[in-house]
């Protein structure tokens, strides 16, 4: 049994000196990476391919550090930072709307939008308690699963929904009136003068 059949490629790299595996399947159109920790011969990497198979193995991102609690604090209420290392647990069946901008750190459209959460997520969130926002650099975490060509891209996840609906830039009155359409609640009119 040809135990590689579905891949169409498997290359070793080495990661801060540790081997690692990225493998192209195009069958799923994804490229992951992972760890390599078995012997580097061919029954290491036979028994290797068994846990992948099997997905007893977790694929290894680029992440910015989890952040820690001082950091989690001094973000507005509803305006979280999200890491590759906590995206998963973040998005996986979440218990209300969530919606994650994706930014570039040299996008000066990403910026605005940053801006513009960072000084309306607690007004928007706490007429709206059903929804939160959150942002992730593309620059420093790799977005788990996710192929993202292009910045500002919005993921909206409905509630109890792991699969989002991605959406490319929208202006923030776009942004308000695809909110105010799409969420899974009765959305209450944030405008408030000038948001």
């Amino acid at each position: 049994t040809n135990v590689v059949s579905n891949f169409t490629e498997i290359i070793f790299t080495l990661i801060s000196g540790s081997p690692c595996v990225w493998i192209f399947d195009h069958a799923t159109d994804t490229i992951l990476r992972y760890k390599y920790t078995s012997k580097i011969q061919s029954e290491g990497l036979f028994q290797w391919i068994v846990k992948y198979r099997r997905n007893k193995l977790t694929p290894y991102w680029v992440s910015e550090p989890i952040p820690d609690e001082e950091t989690i604090t001094r973000h507005p209420k509803g305006f979280k930072r999200v890491v590759a290392n906590t995206y998963l647990e973040y998005t996986t069946n979440p218990d209300k709307d969530l919606m994650m901008l994706v930014h570039g750190e040299y996008c000066s459209f990403c910026d605005h939008l940053v801006a513009f959460l960072q000084k309306n997520a607690p007004h928007i969130t706490t007429l709206n308690p059903g929804i939160e926002f959150s942002y992730i650099s593309i620059q420093r975490n790799e977005i788990p699963y996710r192929n993202v060509k292009a910045v500002p891209t919005l993921f909206f996840f409905k509630k109890g929904n792991s699969v989002p609906l991605i959406i490319n830039a929208l202006t923030v009155s776009e942004l308000m009136a695809f909110l105010s359409e799409n969420v899974s609640f009765s959305w209450v009119d944030t405008h408030r003068g000038e948001l």
